[in-house]
């Protein structure tokens, strides 16, 4: 295993072809590029970061926000993990695999899952973009506004705890299921398959 450490903004990391560490101590800007093996990225807020990772079963975990940034997870099963927000026209792009993020919320930005089945848990969606591929795949929120979300093909499940408000949802082909407790202004689409919509 290889360890890298961003000391200023604007580094670029490479890794190895093993199990890397990236460990973001300071600056903004960094450049990550992942290779083969199951990497790990860790740190407090990341701001204007491009990271590359390859294939293989890769982690970010961040205690504080993604902003303004593009990560590519590329095939594997991957996680993303971020305390604060992502936002800032970020864009995600997690790749085919089950994958996982997780974090408070999506401000103004843009996530696409590949095939796989993929969980997708925030507080928040707030004027974002967020495809979640063909799959068995689940999206957990409290509330989403001004946002578009397509689940793909699959048995999807789909739990909203508050409200959808000015979304346009797209459930796709599969049995679907969508739990919410109100629904403003909004279009919900089921496509072919027996779903279910519960209010």
């Amino acid at each position: 295993m290889a360890f890298f450490t961003s000391l200023a903004s604007g580094q670029v990391l490479t890794g190895t072809v093993g199990n890397d560490n990236f460990q973001l101590s300071a600056g903004s800007g960094i450049t990550i590029l992942g290779d083969a093996g199951n990497d790990v990225v860790r740190g407090e807020t990341a701001v204007r970061a491009e990271w590359t990772m390859a294939g293989g079963s890769d982690t970010v975990n961040l205690s504080g926000d993604l902003d303004s940034s593009r990560v590519q997870m590329g095939a594997g099963n991957d996680s993303i993990f971020v305390s604060g927000a992502i936002s800032g026209q970020s864009v995600i792009s997690m790749g085919d695999g089950s994958d996982t993020i997780r974090a408070a919320s999506a401000d103004n930005s843009t996530i696409t899952f590949g095939n796989g089945a993929d969980l997708f848990g925030v507080n928040a969606i707030e004027s974002s973009t967020v495809q979640m591929g063909n799959g068995n795949d689940t999206l957990e929120i409290e509330s989403a506004h001004n946002s578009t979300i397509g689940m793909g093909a699959g048995a999807d499940v789909v739990n909203v705890r508050f409200d959808l408000s000015s979304v346009s949802l797209a459930l796709g082909s599969g049995t679907d299921s969508l739990s919410v407790s109100a629904i403003g202004s909004s279009t919900v689409q089921g496509g072919g398959g027996a779903d279910t919509m519960t209010i």
